[in-house]
């Protein structure tokens, strides 16, 4: 599934990206001179790279980058960051890189590692990061803080990438679908430098503040010998972040409170031209804006600088598995506002999701997943729920849904339905000593007839019920044997008619259930 990587400035479409924040205020990626030095040497080497890549197309062909999220807990207790917080977070990311023909996939799952100082500063503990570093993807370590290492004086920052670990680190409250810090930092990865490259160190006010009587920028930026870029853009090319569709910007937007346009109206260059930087640009500090955008010529320098040989590591495995874009399952049991038999014995049902390789089941008091939430991850299209509440003056009506996920696709919940619990209590529970249990083929077709696949751990006898969609026993198979091991039972179809049934396997320790649907 190899992908054209071309990159011609000109055969890249102008697109927006749609920010529900600001870029990341506080972005500590460049805070040293080493760092910018190293920025701009990347940077270089991606320009350099894009001169050959001015005869060929890319054909809207899709290029596929893989991603290890590293989730940091502390020793004592798991405080790492949830994982759909991570996947929402992902959702956000390819959206916002979608009309790049830039999509991210995760390599591999997550990696989970504990560490106390990681935690509380991932930066602070570099040896322990570069153990645990994926070196086939983007790493992305997610702890408490995203303090730069020698940050002293930046204050706290919300994410940084570091061009000398090739890493990004973001703090944990920055992970969620809707806060841009990911994407800003996405951006340097990439070899992007902020649009004010060279006053990463300052800003305009504060620059004024330290040489007064000054009306102009000097021709060369105060943070590191980098030309400053003229007001209007004849020196694009060589000065400020050489990329001739960002306007001149120094730093205009550090300080500048919520406002999405330009406060200072008498900055001018070293030129003694106006200057009208782009607010809304995706790598700016202007905070505000209901829309940030790249550039094309942005665009162009992400995609070269994936395809360059620096980026070969992120193509060795040749792309995700499954790109197939999830659809949103169908919820099926218990039905929308019922209440169900017990509190302590739940049983949950949706849709099988095509592609998909797991599911986030989510049940809590409110619609919005914020009281007494509880979440699942299932390989199954169904669950058995033992730890909700009973019913007490009505005050448990519960809400769910649920979220198939692939390596790629991290974004389609579900409807949100509810139900109620009752106050009766079973002491039916999940069959333990069941390792495996599925039934083949699935649909099977009206009249033919399926197995019941069941590995065991141990020998044990159980009944075999096919149920309706209501939970009555149509006809059962009793006291049957299962060894330990793998076992195969043959249930004809023949009395069952099209539709959605179960498979319930039970003994005195517990039960175990299967969706069967019967197809005409």
């Amino acid at each position: 599934m190899m992908k054209n990587l071309l990159l011609a400035v000109l055969t890249v479409a102008s697109f927006s990206l749609f920010a529900q924040t600001n870029p990341a205020l506080k972005c500590g990626t460049v805070h040293d001179t080493e760092t910018l030095r190293l920025m701009n040497e990347r940077a270089a080497q991606t320009r350099e790279f894009m001169k050959n890549f001015t005869a060929e197309t890319r054909d809207d062909e899709i290029t596929y980058v893989p991603i290890k999220y590293h989730l940091i807990s502390r020793t004592t207790s798991d405080t790492s960051v949830d994982d759909q917080d991570v996947y929402d977070m992902h959702c956000f990311l390819n959206q916002e890189y979608a009309a790049l023909d830039i999509q991210f996939y995760i390599n591999d799952g997550f990696n989970r590692f504990s560490n106390n100082a990681a935690y509380d500063n991932p930066g602070d503990v570099p040896f322990a990061l570069n153990q645990q570093k994926d070196n086939q993807s983007v790493n992305v370590f997610i702890g408490n803080n995203a303090n730069p290492p020698n940050g002293s004086g930046l204050g706290i920052t919300l994410g940084y990438y570091s061009p000398s670990d090739d890493w990004i680190v973001i703090r944990k409250s920055e992970v969620n679908g809707s806060k841009s810090t990911f994407n800003h930092e996405m951006g340097h990865f990439l070899s992007l430098p902020h649009p004010f490259n060279g006053w990463d160190c300052t800003s305009w006010e504060m620059w004024k503040d330290e040489n007064p009587g000054m009306e102009c920028a000097p021709e060369n930026a105060p943070c590191s010998f980098v030309p400053v870029e003229l007001g209007d853009g004849s020196n694009c090319a060589t000065a400020g972040d050489f990329i001739c569709d960002t306007p001149a910007d120094y730093n205009f937007g550090f300080g500048n409170g919520n406002n999405c346009f330009m406060t200072y109206t008498d900055a001018c260059d070293w030129n003694g031209g106006a200057l009208d930087p782009m607010a809304n640009n995706y790598m700016s500090y202007f905070e505000g804006c209901a829309q940030y955008e790249f550039t094309p010529m942005q665009g162009a320098q992400m995609i070269a600088n994936v395809a360059s040989g620096e980026r070969l590591y992120l193509t060795v495995d040749g792309g995700p598995d499954n790109t197939t874009v999830l659809s949103a399952p169908e919820l099926v049991t218990p039905e929308n506002g019922t209440t169900t038999e017990f509190y302590n014995s739940v049983y949950l049902d949706w849709e099988y999701v095509p592609g998909a390789t797991g599911y986030y089941l989510q049940i809590a008091l409110n619609s919005s997943f914020s009281l007494e939430m509880t979440e699942y991850f299932l390989y199954n299209s169904e669950a058995l729920v033992e730890d909700l509440s009973p019913n007490i003056n009505g005050n448990f009506e519960y809400h769910w849904r649920v979220m198939p996920v692939n390596e790629y696709s991290t974004c389609n919940y579900s409807e949100i339905q509810t139900f109620t619990t009752n106050d009766a209590t079973t002491s039916v529970r999940n069959l333990t000593n069941v390792a495996s249990f599925n039934v083949t083929p699935n649909p099977v077709t009206e009249g033919a007839s399926f197995n019941v696949n069941l590995t065991s751990t141990e020998a044990f006898t159980a009944d075999v019920d096919v149920l309706s969609l209501d939970g009555k026993v149509l006809f059962s198979e009793r006291a049957q044997n299962f060894n330990q091991g793998e076992n195969t039972l043959n249930i004809g179809a023949d009395r069952l008619s099209a539709g959605l049934y179960f498979v319930r396997v039970r003994s005195a320790a517990g039960v175990v259930t299967r969706r069967v649907v019967v197809a005409r």
